[in-house]
Order: C-alpha cells, then structure tokens, then sequence
C-alpha cells in the first residue's frame, strides 16, 4: 500500500517544491530590482556631494583671490597716502590707542560704505556695463600712477617722502587738537581720548572720501565679491594704520613716492588686464 502511493508522494513533493521556488524566484526579482535602484541612488547622491564639493572648493578659491586682491590694492595705495600721515603724525602727537581706534574706524567705515556701492552698482546698471567700467577705472589709475611715477623719474623728484607729508602738518597745525577740553580731572582723562579718536576719524573721513583707494574698492566690489573685498580692506587698513601709528614716520621717510606710484600703477594695470580676459 505504501509502494503503490509513493509515486503519489513523489508528484506531492516535487509540485510542492516547483511552487516554493517560485515564491523564492518571484521575492528574488523585487529584492534585486531595489538593491539595483538602492545603488543607483547612492551612486546619484556620490555624484553630487562630488560636484558640490568642487563648486564649493572653486568658490573658496575665487573668494581667496579676491581677499588678496584688495589687500594688495590697499596696502599699495595707502602706504605713503595722506591717510597714512596723518595716523602716523597724530600719533607722534597723542596716545597711539585712540589714533588709531579714530584712523582705523574712518577707514573700515569707508570700506564697508564703499564694498556697498559697488554692490548697488549692478542694480543700477547692467552686469556688463559695470563689469567694462571697472575695467577702464583699473586701466586709468594703473595709467595715471604710472605717467607721476615717470614725470617724478624725468625730473629727478619723489625719490623721498611724498609732498602730502608736508600737507598733512599744515593741516594738524590748523587744527587744534581736544579744543575746549581742560586736562585736568577724571571726566578730562576719559574725555581727551574721546577727542583724539575724533578728530583722527574725522580728519582720515574727509581725506580718503573721493581717494583713488576708495574708488578702486567700489570698482573691485562691483565685479567681485563684495564680502571679499570687504575682509581684504579691512585687513589692509589695519596692515597700514598700524604700521603708521607705530613707526609710520620713520618708515615714510625710507621710501620713496615714486616707487610707491610705480607699484601701485602696475598693480592697477594687472586688475584691468585681468578683468579684460575674464570678461563680463
């Protein structure tokens, strides 16, 4: 009786196994179809942590060069400027603190008004407008430092200090410093530094308001980044005010303007070839 059912047992187990592979087979396709789409995703996400990472890395190095752009252009132009005497001579005069609190705060004010400027500009006018104006801003001062520099060469002058040294100390001499204060008391100790820091910012306000630092600032902003700009100004502003607060006298007075013309003119000239080949 058990011989004669065995071929029965027989087609049991073998429809019995052909169904179990084919639930096995079926749950088989759909596990390999998700690991499939599984890594395609991942593979996806690589690809663009990949080139956000370049993106990023690219931007950095932009931001960079612009950073050492306008620290470059601020610390060619105000090393010997009036700015610069007039830092270093208040600070022979008074307290080297508040001179350079007043100096360093007329120019980082100035900075940050003239980065915004530049950054208006785009608004104002088209992208590349503002980008070929800019340009011929570097070509004209990088021009016109460079002609000074070979007139002063020609006629044997500005091999010293600049003749603004000698227009900053009329200019002090004018102005009577902590007018109306007497120095005497607590309330004067902590008023007369008041007083230096204020004037130092206002005589430093007024001299680089229209200076050819302050236009090439909104020039450089206007196609650059702002920010980069912004953070290069400032670091070269503090660079040059305190070199002049601390020793600006004695350093003026090892070279020459016309030197620091030429520098400056070929630094110019650079920005605006290097404007023309990046384009707007």
């Amino acid at each position: 009786m058990l011989r004669s059912r065995s071929p029965w047992v027989v087609s049991v187990l073998a429809f019995g196994s052909s169904l179990a592979l084919g639930e096995s087979s079926s749950a088989t396709v759909p596990s390999t179809l998700h690991l499939e789409e599984a890594t395609k995703t991942t593979l996806s996400w690589s690809e663009n942590a990949t080139k956000l990472s370049a993106t990023s890395g690219d931007d950095v190095n932009a931001d960079s060069s612009v950073f050492r752009s306008s620290l470059a252009m601020i610390i060619v132009t105000e090393l010997g400027d009036k700015t610069f005497f007039i830092a270093a001579l208040l600070a022979m005069k008074h307290a080297r603190l508040p001179v350079f609190l007043g100096c360093y705060g007329a120019l980082a004010a100035m900075t940050v008004l003239s980065a915004g400027i530049g950054l208006a500009m785009p608004s104002i006018l088209s992208q590349q407008y503002t980008h070929w104006a800019a340009t011929a801003l570097f070509f004209y001062f990088g021009s016109k430092l460079l002609y000074e520099a070979l007139e002063m060469l020609r006629s044997g002058s500005g091999a010293g200090v600049s003749d603004e040294l000698e227009e900053v100390e009329e200019s002090l001499k004018e102005e009577p410093s902590g007018k109306g204060i007497k120095h005497s008391g607590h309330l004067a100790k902590a008023a007369f530094p008041l007083a230096i820091a204020t004037q130092a910012l206002t005589l430093t306000f007024v001299a680089e308001w229209g200076d050819r630092s302050q236009v090439s600032t909104i020039a450089l902003a206007a196609g650059k980044d702002p920010l980069s700009v912004t953070l290069g100004g400032l670091v070269g502003h503090a660079c040059c005010t305190g070199l002049a607060v601390v020793g600006g006298r004695a350093f003026a007075s090892k070279i020459s303007e016309r030197s620091m013309l030429a520098a400056g003119g070929l630094l110019f000239l650079a920005f605006g070839v290097h404007a023309l080949f990046v384009g707007a």
